[in-house]
């Protein structure tokens, strides 16, 4: 709605999603400047951020904000905001901070130790297959 009516523009300005979880939301009403955020890496699974802010300041990642995705400030959790419809932001005090987004998803690594344990079964199963081949071939 605010959208439709150029009432936000979402290059300058965020909307967060309000639910009962962040009914505390900051009000920052500031363009912060580019050059006190440094993309340090960005990778598909990860992204390391470096700011320093002269004051509290709320910084949104176009990415998009599927379940998994985990913020640490300064090595400490934080919550991520659901925003700009698809994206997500993280509030930041002022100072020097490094900002490490993750993605971790929940059922990744259990996927991955079903795959090794099928991967282990079917080796065994050839194993033992191919001895019993062996065995009935000299009789």
């Amino acid at each position: 709605e605010l959208i439709k009516n150029n009432k936000v523009t979402i290059s300058k300005e965020a909307l967060v999603e309000k639910n009962n979880d962040n009914d505390n939301l900051k009000n920052i009403n500031e363009i912060l400047e580019q050059n006190d955020l440094k993309i340090i890496s960005y990778a598909p699974t990860k992204i390391i951020l470096n700011t320093n802010f002269s004051k509290d300041s709320f910084i949104v990642l176009s990415e998009i904000n599927y379940p998994g995705w985990t913020v640490e400030v300064d090595g400490r959790k934080n919550t991520i905001y659901p925003s700009n419809i698809i994206g997500k932001g993280v509030f930041v005090a002022p100072g020097n901070h490094r900002i490490i987004f993750k993605y971790q998803p929940k059922y990744y690594f259990t996927g991955i130790i079903i795959s090794i344990i099928g991967v282990l079964a079917f080796l065994v199963y050839w194993f033992f297959a191919s001895k019993k081949i062996i065995y009935s071939s000299k009789e």
